[in-house]
Formats: C-alpha cells, sequence, structure tokens
C-alpha cells in the first residue's frame, strides 16, 4: 500500500525483515501534521499502553502539533472520535480505522524519529522511538507527577514514545515481561545521554 502514497506526502524510511516503515504527511482541523506509518506484513499480537491487548497490521505514532493540543485535551473523555479526526487521512490512505491500528501520539515532529535494530542469529528486534525531554523529563523519586486525568480529561503530559517490534511471535505473557527490560533500556539510554529533571 506504501507505493501507492504520493512521494509528496510520504517518505519511505526503509523495509526491515518485512517490516515497512515511513512517514505519512497530512492535515488535520487545517493543521499540518505528520505520522509514523509502520506496515506489518500480516497482522500480529499488539501490547500498547493506549490500546491494549490486541491485534494490528498497521502501528502509527502521530505528531499533535501545539494547534492541536487544545482540541485533543477538550475531547480526551472521547479519544477514539478526536484520534479519528486527527488521523482520517492516513486512515483513508491505508483503507482501515482506529479498531484495526495500534497507535501513539506525541508533541514530537515524526521527521525527528530514531530507530535502530539488533541482530542474533535469527532474531531480529527494530525500535522506533521519539523524546520530548527539554521540558518533561521526570525523575522517578525526585519529581512529583506533572500529569493527571480526573473524568477523561488530561493536564499536562509528556512523552517518550517507544515501538518495539520482533521477529518472535510473543504471547501476552511475553508482551508484557518485554516492557520491564523496555523501560530499563529507555532508562540507561537517558542516563547515558546525561539527561536529568527538567
Amino acid at each position: 500500500m506504501l507505493q501507492e502514497l504520493k512521494t509528496d506526502t510520504y517518505k519511505e524510511l526503509g523495509c526491515f525483515h518485512g517490516v515497512r516503515a515511513g512517514i505519512a504527511y497530512h492535515k488535520a482541523l487545517g493543521a499540518t501534521t505528520n505520522t509514523l506509518v509502520i506496515e506489518l506484513p500480516e497482522s500480529r499480537n499488539i501490547l500498547s499502553t493506549r490500546t491494549g491487548l490486541g491485534k494490528a497490521r498497521y502501528i502509527l505514532n502521530t505528531h499533535i502539533p501545539p494547534e492541536l493540543w487544545d482540541f485533543m485535551h477538550d475531547n480526551s473523555a472521547d479519544w477514539q472520535t478526536a484520534y479519528s479526526v486527527v488521523l482520517e487521512e492516513v486512515l483513508k490512505r491505508y483503507n482501515t480505522d482506529l479498531d484495526n491500528v495500534s497507535f501513539l501520539s506525541t508533541g514530537v515532529d515524526q521527521d525527528n524519529i530514531a530507530w535502530a535494530e539488533e541482530t542474533y542469529e535469527e532474531f531480529w528486534v527494530l525500535a522506533f522511538a521519539t523524546a520530548g525531554v527539554k521540558t518533561n523529563a521526570m525523575r522517578i523519586g525526585c519529581d512529583e507527577a506533572s500529569g493527571i486525568e480526573r473524568n477523561g480529561k488530561f493536564e499536562k503530559i509528556g512523552t517518550i514514545n517507544v515501538i518495539l517490534l520482533t521477529g518472535s511471535s510473543l504471547e501476552t505473557p511475553t508482551l508484557a515481561s518485554s516492557y520491564i527490560t523496555l523501560t530499563e533500556a529507555k532508562n540507561v539510554a537517558l542516563q547515558e545521554l546525561d539527561i536529568r529533571s527538567a
């Protein structure tokens, strides 16, 4: 499907073990934005901090620019409708809907995405990450929480989004335990970059 997109609205990042990744450029409520689109060869088990356990063929990480912040926070109680509006053009391009994708959102422009691959014999792991840490870096045990949800409305949230893919088929307990390793790796990366509490 990716090859059907016009080159001025899509930038291919590459094909990794049959996983295609690229950035789709689109509009949402008149605002210019972009979304990382990861297309899997087939539907796979997914565990997401946004949508929970399920299956998906597409994984999206969408940039929410400042012009959309009020809209997203005003509609956070009905997040599915809000994201359907923001992702409308992308979902149409791939002839799918929110029920068939796994998605995250961030204030980070997807042109700033980083990715890395590790292999060992027949095993492979692929990670895509976006991080905004200039103003929202928090340290557990040091900083007080700055994000809170009340009745479906969110106040001040920061994100470090990591999408981790593997060539292995993981069952639910393994998917859940992978969050431990992923969190530890994220902490190591922040320490090595000397990212301290903002």
